[in-house]
């Protein structure tokens, strides 16, 4: 099988061919809109979520039959041309769910102990003051999941080890879940109004587009803090600022 792999670093090149020996690679730097390169023989295309992949692309393939997402998400893959097309797309839906968890509490620290104010503090003035950089702690405060698939459940079990109340918003709850890990589901706009801490772990969609916007930015509560390690298209923009 002819193989079009979209890569981003020189290591996956060796690396895919030494597990799929059996099939013929061809590699692109990505983004692939920065490449013009055709191929009439190609019909896998692997891809990362820095290239988009609409009918332009797909014509550049006349014989594609899969696009591999080595991601969760697929937003950068017009799915709807693709079905047209016949060409199946697949995606990970395993991918990165522990890390993006814990980036997202990486994040959350960085701000309730003002690291990187401090860091600035010291890089930039030479000043070791604490004047200012008094954080908070996370024990107590009620953190609001938005997504309880597989990256939403890794951030509810580092949530609960930091002895905090948990609620969650999913248009498809799991009662289950809910009970084995100890929180509650609500709905958006309590999530919203309830949360010291929201953290988004949702897929970007039509559904999703804008999921906080101009009509429920003001439910959050003042002070409250807003984690995105989803995609950007889940915040209306003018709205946050």
């Amino acid at each position: 099988m002819k193989i079009t792999y979209i890569y981003n670093e020189e290591w996956e090149k060796d690396y895919m061919m030494n597990r799929s020996p059996e099939h013929a690679f061809s590699f692109l730097k990505a983004p692939l809109e920065d490449s013009q390169s055709r191929d009439e023989d190609t019909e896998v295309l692997s891809v990362f979520v820095n290239s988009h992949i609409g009918a332009a692309e797909m014509d550049r393939f006349p014989k594609l039959k899969l696009i591999a997402a080595r991601s969760t998400g697929f937003d950068h893959i017009d799915v709807a041309e693709a079905h047209r097309r016949g060409i199946v797309v697949s995606n990970v839906p395993s991918y990165g769910e522990n890390t993006v968890a814990e980036f997202a509490f990486a994040l959350l620290l960085a701000l309730s102990r003002k690291i990187y104010d401090s860091y600035h503090r010291i890089a930039e003035r030479g000043s070791f003051s604490q004047d200012g950089l008094r954080g908070f702690d996370l024990k107590g405060k009620t953190f609001g999941v938005v997504g309880t698939g597989r990256i939403g459940k890794h951030a509810i079990k580092m949530a609960k080890g930091f002895d905090m109340n948990v609620v969650a918003y999913d248009p498809f709850p799991n009662n289950e879940t809910a009970q084995a890990l100890s929180f509650e589901y609500l709905s958006l706009d309590d999530l919203l109004s309830r949360s010291d801490i929201i953290s988004l772990h949702a897929p970007y969609n039509e559904h999703t587009h804008h999921l906080i916007n101009m009509g429920n930015i003001e439910k959050i509560k003042r002070g409250a803090y807003l984690i995105n390690t989803a995609r950007g298209g889940l915040v209306e923009t003018t709205a946050l600022v």
